[in-house]
């Protein structure tokens, strides 16, 4: 078996497994007093006072539990994990939420559950969250995996940096929040693209030092996804439509 053989999907939660817009961002930021411009959890560390602390974590707690109360799978999710387990693909979630909130969500899904996902990484592990690498190379360590046998999905530029920065495959799901600043960070019109009746998706390579020795062809292969088409692309990132779940775009 090749060393450089992709056999780990590691996934965001909120907005990328599940239907978008269940969590109201900006009202939990009012509520705790979160400048709009800082993320949520980085905030509540910021504090310095702990009864602050605890009062700020308590209140996002309770925004997450009644979210994720009203959470359901996001479109083509549930066949989408099952087919990348058929075909020998472990799977795996790296979230910002707390291991309860994806609890409770997983109540809404049809067919799968947490015993699906062979490692889950949440706020709660020993790892500092997104976009810190450590929850992603934490996921890998578990699943026994070098980081670059393992490919990162999220909805938001947390989840690039953070698989990039652990030396893992990334691909951005475009929810409709995608931002044209996020291109400076990732060369997205010149990267090839992998498709598959069950997946599409654009690969932003690890960074260079960790490049599969494996040519882009026998890495799709390896995928087991079915032999793809391959293409450079050539038109704008904007314009190039593909499809992961119905609805989506996803840029690499």
């Amino acid at each position: 078996m090749a060393g450089n053989e992709i056999k780990a999907v590691l996934f965001d939660f909120d907005s990328t497994l599940t239907s978008p817009g269940a969590l109201d961002f900006p009202e939990i930021k009012r509520a705790i007093d979160c400048p709009a411009d800082m993320p949520i959890l980085e905030f509540i560390d910021s504090l310095e006072d702990e009864a602050a602390r605890d009062r700020a974590l308590k209140i996002l707690d309770d925004y997450e539990i009644a979210a994720a109360a009203a959470s359901r799978p996001a479109a083509g999710c549930e066949k989408l994990l099952r087919t990348l387990k058929a075909r020998g693909i472990r799977i795996g979630i790296v979230s910002r939420n707390s291991l309860k909130s994806i609890a409770r969500v997983f109540e809404n899904f049809s067919e799968c559950r947490m015993a699906t996902f062979d490692v889950i990484i949440s706020r709660d592990s020993p790892a500092a969250v997104k976009p810190s690498p450590e929850g992603v190379l934490l996921a890998a360590r578990e699943l026994g995996l070098p980081p670059q046998r393992t490919i990162m999905v999220g909805d938001y530029v947390f989840d690039l940096r953070a698989g990039r920065a652990a030396g893992a495959y990334t691909v951005l799901l475009d929810i409709g929040g995608f931002r044209s600043e996020w291109l400076g960070e990732y060369d997205l019109p010149s990267i090839p693209w992998i498709s598959c009746p069950a997946l599409s998706i654009w690969v932003t390579p690890c960074p260079p030092e960790n490049y599969p020795t494996t040519s882009w062809k026998n890495l799709s292969i390896r995928l087991n996804l079915q032999t793809p088409a391959l293409s450079s692309v050539r038109e704008s990132a904007r314009t190039r439509r593909l499809w992961t779940l119905p609805a989506r775009r996803c840029w690499f």
